[in-house]
């Protein structure tokens, strides 16, 4: 029923750019080191490389460790700032990936800490502080692009596709707030003076040397690892900044996609399958699963993410499902089954497990569903409740947990614990975020673990039904 992700707490260190306007300000900061370059500001970081200071402070072109702090332990408060973002996760569109505050190479600054998960455009993030009377001091709040959950190094995203950025802020003091791109190949491309409420920007609106004429502009090919976005300091006066991201995420382009099977769910070559004993494979880009504790009920795997099932056990339990493993816990998820029908209980919903949950009492091991429709039982109602919540699109699901002791498991029967997301109003249509309810698990004080898989599942528990369902996940 089942693929693999950790989530790892990780708190990254940002790359940020301390930028000049002109040659006497760069005169007034008598702290850079390697101003080699008297025709235009120093790099990033004071010096003239485009790295930030090493664990020691003093070597410019070694970049800190991956943890984000100026030690090799993970999760350890840096010491130039103090804060720890344990391991807070940001969606951003086709962005995804650890978040961080930081306060750029130059000590004595201040910035808040994160608190919670974010997903663009449900809610906001704030960050605020002072900033000391240097250039190069920056309250920063930044996010990996391309870092599935549990992993502790970045990825690189593809621009391909997309023509800039949309971008929603609130400024709370009339602070210059600017927007940076950061490439893997390690070079800085920026924006100066976003402006408070929303703009599109597009690629080439960002340049090396945002706070003048001069630098290259970014062209839109070379692959993104980090963005972030900061109050810069100034070199005369101490800052005080306070603003809001409500919103900040790739806009499309062409609109193509380069994954039609997997993301849209259009035809592919292979032939509708029939399975009918318990099977796991691949099937038109998707994983899937057919699991019953009883024989005589089949699954039909069709294009795309799409399937059926149907099943007449009054004394069986039954799933049949499609989607991605491990799957990175940021899928957004588009289903319809209009024909979804059962006479006993059953669920249509989000489905999958999770290993090695720390403090996930009695085991380590935790299955997850998010229910989009059920039959006959509300399984949230007879569960431990957490709480409820709301989604972006207004929707609220209750959550809860449940034990189930010596049950068929990924790992053979065993004790593990359920997490349970069930939308208070049913559907069998829809768009579903998985990031928003894993961020309202966490929030709730459920630990995360392991990601095994992400699938949209029908389950049929002593009853009879079927259930034809289209479904792309992206």
């Amino acid at each position: 029923m089942r693929n693999v992700l950790c989530f790892v707490l990780v708190f990254t260190l940002s790359l940020a750019v301390a930028c000049q306007s002109d040659d006497d300000d760069k005169t007034a900061n008598n702290s850079y080191q390697n101003d080699s370059d008297s025709t235009r500001p120093p790099g990033p970081y004071g010096t003239d490389s485009q790295l930030p200071p090493g664990p020691d402070g003093t070597d410019p072109n070694v970049p800190p460790n991956r943890h984000g702090t100026d030690d090799t332990t993970p999760y350890n408060p840096d010491s130039n700032t103090g804060v720890d973002d344990n391991g807070i996760y940001f969606q951003a569109g086709d962005w995804q990936g650890y978040a961080w505050t930081d306060i750029g190479p130059t000590e004595g600054g201040t910035v808040s800490e994160l608190s919670a998960d974010w997903v663009s455009g449900a809610g906001q993030v704030c960050i605020s502080g002072t900033l000391v009377a240097d250039y190069s001091s920056l309250g920063i709040v930044g996010m990996a692009v391309a870092q599935p959950r549990g992993s502790s190094t970045y990825g690189a995203w593809s621009p391909a596709g997309h023509s800039g950025v949309r971008v929603d802020i609130a400024k709370n003091l009339s602070t210059n707030i600017r927007m940076e791109l950061l490439t893997a190949a390690g070079d800085a491309y920026c924006y100066d003076n976003l402006p408070a409420g929303g703009i599109d920007l597009s690629w080439s609106d960002f340049a090396t040397e945002c706070w003048g004429t001069d630098g290259t502009r970014y062209d839109g090919t070379a692959p993104l690892e980090r963005v972030q976005i900061y109050a810069p300091g100034d070199a005369n006066t101490v800052v005080e900044y306070d603003f809001c991201i409500h919103a900040m995420h790739p806009i499309s382009g062409s609109g193509t996609d380069p994954n039609p099977d997997t993301d849209t769910g259009e035809s592919c070559n292979e032939a509708d399958r029939e399975v009918c004993g318990n099977a796991t494979g691949t099937h038109c880009g998707y994983s899937y699963e057919f699991w019953s504790d009883r024989s005589g009920d089949c699954m039909t795997l069709k294009s795309g993410g799409n399937f059926y099932m149907a099943w007449s056990g009054s004394d069986s339990n039954v799933l049949a499902r499609k989607g991605r493993r491990p799957g990175t816990g940021n899928e957004v998820v588009t289903f319809n089954a209009p024909q979804y029908t059962a006479n006993g209980t059953s669920y249509l919903g989000i489905y999958g497990w999770m290993k090695n949950v720390p403090a996930a009492s009695p085991g380590d091991l935790v299955e997850y569903y998010i229910i989009e429709n059920w039959v006959e039982y509300n399984p949230s109602s007879g569960a431990q409740s957490h709480g409820s919540f709301q989604t972006s699109d207004g929707a609220t699901y209750a959550l809860a947990t449940s034990t189930r002791t010596n049950m068929p498991s990924i790992e053979g029967d065993r004790t593990f614990i359920q997490y349970w997301s069930v939308r208070n109003s049913k559907r069998s249509s829809g768009t579903v975020n998985v990031a928003e309810h894993f961020a309202a698990w966490k929030n709730a004080g459920l630990p995360l673990g392991e990601l095994y898989e992400v699938s949209f599942v029908v389950e049929g528990y002593h009853s009879t039904g079927s259930g034809d369902v289209v479904m792309t996940m992206r």
